[in-house]
């Protein structure tokens, strides 16, 4: 949706690997091939703001928004 309203530019985000853990310093997420942790921005996208049990909640500047696994 963050697309087709052109909040969201660049190439589509894919997450491949979610992993969770009670423990933040375990959380990782891989988004395009790529391993993220909680704090890191993908590319010029946008940044990791916190890995949940349902995916990765992603902050794009303007909103918090959930990419979750397909």
């Amino acid at each position: 949706d963050l697309v087709l309203q052109g909040r969201l530019t660049g190439p589509s985000l894919h997450l491949d690997l979610h992993i969770y853990s009670d423990d933040p310093a375990r959380r990782a997420v891989f988004v395009n091939g790529d391993k993220y942790r909680e704090g890191d921005q993908i590319g010029n996208g946008p940044r990791v703001h916190e890995i949940v049990p349902e995916g990765a909640v992603l902050d794009d500047g303007f909103q918090l928004f959930l990419l979750a696994p397909d």
